[in-house]
């Protein structure tokens, strides 16, 4: 494809295209010849790739066919998050197209209907290392930082999450690390004494509290997409979501491929007894 595509364009296959859903957009162009490959391809042009966090209702171009039973019992989980102040996690899961975004994507839309706050992260399997990325998209996420924004913003954000009683000050040194930012002198001699552990239990505990604290003021509705790809370190910060949903108002819905499927019987004993 990047052999066939002219100056400053990109085409994709239709299977990549496919792949990728509604987070882009394209133009069909006529198929071409492939060596090796006996029929013309059909190949589509990439005119832009849309944030991962944007609105479902902006990316949604087909109406969704069946699935009715699913997003009933979706809206009566929502109804019961509102009534009971207590969440808890739904797991879609299916083999690859058989359409969970799409489905989620309505999930979001009845949650944003009833006054949750959504945010949304995907799971890569690609680029700085495979499962990462996540968490830190969330973190974003939930403080309101528009993805691909520079230090300063994220610095002034945080700050003014603390100021107004989101993050505790003694997250502060976690939230930095996930959200790349430089520690300040003072902090950066407290953080390189910790030990790794330590480190980690900080960040977990930092997450878990922000998101009880914006669900206190709105319900919020988390969604994490292609567990498949996720290490172990990701899978332990949606353990401790999953069990976290329970104490506030919100959901957390998590999609993955039957195969490679991670929520395992290890990771169902870190939630305990919260539903799932």
């Amino acid at each position: 494809m990047e052999q066939s595509a002219d100056a400053g364009t990109i085409l994709i296959t239709e299977s990549t295209r496919a792949l990728a859903g509604h987070l882009i957009e394209t133009d069909e162009q006529l198929p071409i010849s492939v060596k090796g490959v006996a029929e013309p391809v059909s190949v589509y042009q990439l005119n832009n790739v849309r944030p991962a966090s944007e609105s479902p209702t902006i990316a949604i171009r087909k109406p969704l066919v069946g699935r009715k039973s699913e997003l009933a019992q979706f809206q009566g989980l929502v109804k019961i998050c509102l009534e009971s102040k207590s969440g808890q996690t739904v797991f879609v899961r299916g083999e690859a197209g058989i359409g969970k975004s799409r489905l989620v994507e309505e999930m979001a839309i009845l949650a944003q209907q009833s006054g949750f706050n959504g945010h949304k992260a995907l799971v890569l399997g690609f680029g700085t290392g495979k499962g990462q990325g996540a968490i830190p998209s969330l973190v974003r996420s939930l403080l309101g930082i528009a993805q691909g924004s520079g230090k300063r913003e994220r610095e002034s954000v945080l700050e003014k999450a603390e100021t107004e009683d989101f993050v505790e000050q003694d997250n502060r040194v976690f939230l930095n690390d996930l959200l790349d930012l430089a520690q300040p002198s003072e902090l950066r001699i407290l953080y390189d004494a910790m030990e790794q552990q330590t480190r980690k239990e900080g960040k977990l505990t930092s997450v878990v509290e922000l998101l009880t604290k914006l669900a206190s003021r709105k319900p919020v509705l988390i969604v994490i997409e292609d567990l498949h790809w996720a290490d172990n370190v990701t899978l332990d910060y949606l353990a401790r979501l999953a069990a976290a949903v329970v104490d506030c108002p919100a959901l957390m819905v998590l999609t993955s491929r039957v195969e490679g499927d991670p929520l395992d019987k290890t990771w169902r004993a870190q939630i305990s007894e919260s539903p799932i």
